[in-house]
């Protein structure tokens, strides 16, 4: 009796076993099947940045560089790797292995909010470890960097769905346990989201990078800006690291202000530390230049969310944008301020080429 029990027990844990395998493995490599729309984009980034799909100009950086700049309408082949919840550990990772590639940019633009260099928050884990954007050696080097700087506070602000902290959400992430895609596999039904997800990730590689937020503006308002601008030494370490490897390649690099909602409740203090100190790297790479020297004011109409361009907006601000343009880059002391020329736009579709042969477009991944 007790030697068919223990035998029980071990073809129980056997089959247990199989099963958490296989879901891992699934999981782990088959993401096109189930996860949610936002997926593809990040898989279109990983293919540009694996196939040195880079251009003459590669834009790095936030969620607001993603939807705000397309690249196609630029007159030099160009990406837009601007990715959801950008920090500078993404750019850094980005940025690292674009400068591997055989042929580099040109000009890398970098672009990100303020709010970006406080905490992280939830998706770093649930968009960039999840979606395997950056790898456990990234995540390895954020927090040796962290804990060297004495940063106790921006891997601990934050708690994933689930509850989890510390190092076992690390893990838990990195290593892609099942659990953290349970609900996706449900509301896909395991394969349900496949061709609606191949079909982005084709749209987001045509177009270079760029993907439509929103076509109409939801008249949404702008989240209110702290009282002052506090950047967290990992956040601050990792975007001067970026830097200085860009210097040390010799490659121009314009720091970018994506257009804010034209708004009374501004706080002088915050943007003025902020501006102050994107001003500061300038001063310390001969290399680095501040595109536009002030931060850009929109109407509310020409953004999805209060933060987030319209295809619209997108479309003006990229033609301001190649209107600064001369020698294939884009130039320092460009005027990115609203300008009303009455003009109807409609949203932005990728075109077929650009007005300089783009190069080759990546593949997709399977």
């Amino acid at each position: 009796m007790r030697t068919a029990f223990l035998r029980f027990l071990l073809c129980s844990g056997l089959v247990f076993a199989g099963v958490i395998a296989v879901a891992w493995l699934y999981v782990a490599n088959c993401g096109m099947a189930f996860l949610e729309s936002g997926y593809p984009s990040w898989v279109a980034k990983t293919a540009i940045l694996r196939d040195c799909s880079l251009g003459r100009i590669a834009f790095f950086g936030d969620s607001r560089v993603d939807a705000g700049v397309v690249p196609m309408l630029l007159p030099v082949p160009a990406s837009n790797l601007g990715l959801p919840a950008g920090t500078a550990i993404e750019t850094r990772s980005a940025v690292r292995r674009a400068l591997k590639c055989p042929t580099t940019p040109r000009q890398v633009v970098i672009s990100l909010t303020a709010e970006h260099f406080g905490p992280l928050d939830k998706f770093f884990w649930i968009d960039d470890l999840r979606y395997s954007f950056i790898s456990y050696n990234d995540l390895w080097h954020a927090e040796n960097l962290a804990a060297a700087l004495a940063d106790h506070r921006s891997f601990t602000a934050a708690r994933t769905p689930e509850g989890l902290s510390g190092r076992v959400r690390d893990w838990v992430y990195a290593l892609h346990f099942p659990s953290v895609y349970f609900a996706s596999l449900v509301q896909a039904r395991l394969i349900g989201r496949y061709g609606s997800n191949r079909t982005r990730v084709a749209a987001v590689l045509a177009s270079h990078g760029f993907w439509p937020f929103g076509a109409s503006s939801l008249d949404a308002p702008r989240p209110r800006e702290p009282d002052s601008f506090e950047k967290f030494p990992l956040q601050a370490a990792e975007f001067e690291q970026t830097l200085g490897m860009l210097n040390a390649r010799h490659i121009d690099v314009g720091l970018l202000f994506m257009p804010v909602v034209q708004t009374e409740t501004v706080h002088p203090a915050f943007e003025k530390a902020y501006l102050a100190y994107m001003r500061s790297m300038t001063r310390r790479y001969p290399n680095v230049h501040l595109i536009d020297p002030d931060l850009p004011r929109w109407p509310a109409r020409m953004f999805v969310d209060g933060e987030h361009l319209t295809g619209a907006g997108a479309q003006l601000f990229t033609e301001l944008l190649a209107a600064c343009m001369a020698d294939g880059r884009i130039t320092p002391g460009c005027n990115l301020q609203w300008q009303d020329k009455g003009l109807a736009v409609s949203t932005p579709a990728p075109p077929q080429q650009s007005r300089e042969q783009p190069g080759r477009i990546p593949r997709a991944p399977g």
